[in-house]
């Protein structure tokens, strides 16, 4: 950007129903005191409320915070007919004209920004885009009107950043949206507050800890590691998995456990709400996995998954599949393993990781390198840099 971000002027229009990457990018431009920042949020359909709200802010300071009307009552599809409005209404008669930067998460809060930048009342436009797969809704005319608009702000954005480069490639070959034509899209991947993070040295963590956060459904493969701690106990005898998170899959795993008699090698936290607790737990674990199941999980395969970037803070190495569009590199760079789909591949690789100190070690510190390339501030500031 020519202008430098305390001279600069911001809008965010996102949905979310958790801190998401939105609440990053407001941080770091409040941090660097940006001259003004309208951050507009929609809640999302798992909530209790679907209200709309924004926070206006000066030289980062709250000046005036505004919440619309509660619309559960409304179907699901009104609301995001709702909160489109919402986000135009805020837009022509809230917002001066003249924004610097409108960064909309999501076609449809982008097309917001489109809009008003064809009445000059914007400069630039980043489509932020978390996620892109082939069936994003179950009714084929959403899904259709979905593609429709991504294709949209995809050719017409200052900017499209897509969280993996997966997605500019399912584009093209399952959209015909040929990357050469549609040259302004960028990698701009989740990030991690690398600074933030406690991580604790190799005589300070159980060495024989593997610990899992996420959802806990069928296709992240909790299943299978727990399949593979008998023979992981063969040669790691105080061998313990953590599982750091809730789901419907939860009473499944439970069951197994008991059926293969593991029950004192394996520990169900359930949800964390205080991340800094959770982040603690992590830390003091040896390694992390990610067994995401390639025939189950199409999402996963364009996004850029956050637990990854969790783990990597934390200095864990991480064994996981081949879905995720960095489980190559993060291979290469030893900072963790791909495996196959399967507790043999899993009790393989635990034991000889868990009994290898000099390599556990490598891999933690090749860990600690490769995560500060994915500092929040570093990517926001090399990605903002490019805006004319």
């Amino acid at each position: 950007m020519k202008k430098t971000l305390s001279q600069s002027t911001f809008v965010i229009v996102a949905h979310r129903f958790y801190p998401s990457i939105v609440d990053d990018l407001k941080r770091y431009l409040l941090d660097n005191r940006c001259a003004e920042l309208w951050y507009v949020i929609h809640e999302f359909s798992t909530l209790k409320t679907r209200r709309s709200f924004y926070e206006h802010y000066r030289d980062g300071e709250l000046v005036e915070t505004h919440y619309g009307f509660d619309f559960s009552f409304v179907p699901d599809p009104f609301v995001n007919i709702k909160d489109f409005f919402y986000s135009m209404y805020w837009m022509l008669f809230k917002v001066p004209r003249g924004i610097d930067v409108f960064v909309g998460l999501g076609g449809f809060n982008a097309l917001c920004g489109t809009l008003m930048r064809r009445i000059k009342k914007i400069r630039n436009v980043i489509f932020y885009t978390i996620d892109y797969v082939p069936v994003r809704f179950d009714n084929k005319l959403l899904n259709r009107l979905y593609h429709r608009i991504d294709r949209l702000e995809v050719e017409t954005a200052t900017e499209t950043w897509n969280v993996s480069s997966r997605m500019a490639e399912g584009r093209e070959r399952l959209g015909g949206l040929p990357q050469a034509k549609c040259d302004r899209q960028h990698v701009v991947p989740i990030g991690l507050w690398f600074e933030e993070t406690p991580r604790y040295g190799l005589d300070e963590i159980n060495r024989s800890e593997l610990v899992f956060i996420g959802g806990v459904v069928e296709k992240h493969g909790v299943q299978v590691v727990i399949k593979a701690i008998p023979a992981i106990l063969q040669k790691v005898a105080g061998f313990t998995f953590r599982i750091i998170g809730t789901g419907p899959y939860e009473g499944e795993l439970k069951r197994l456990v008991e059926e293969l008699g593991v029950q004192e090698h394996v520990i169900f936290e359930g949800g964390i709400p205080d991340q800094n607790v959770a982040n603690e737990k992590l830390a003091r674990a040896a390694l992390a996995v990610a067994m995401y199941d390639r025939q189950a999980d199409d999402y996963s395969y364009f996004a850029d998954p956050g637990k990854l970037k969790t783990y990597l803070s934390a200095g864990l190495p991480i064994l996981l599949t081949d879905l995720p569009h960095n489980a190559r590199e993060i291979e290469s760079r030893r900072c963790g393993r791909v495996l196959g789909y399967s507790e043999k591949d899993v009790a393989a690789v635990v034991i000889e990781l868990m009994t290898d100190e000099a390599m556990l070690r490598e891999y933690r510190e090749n860990v600690l390198e490769y995560a500060r390339e994915f500092d929040w501030g570093r990517i926001f500031e090399s990605n903002l840099s490019r805006l004319p």
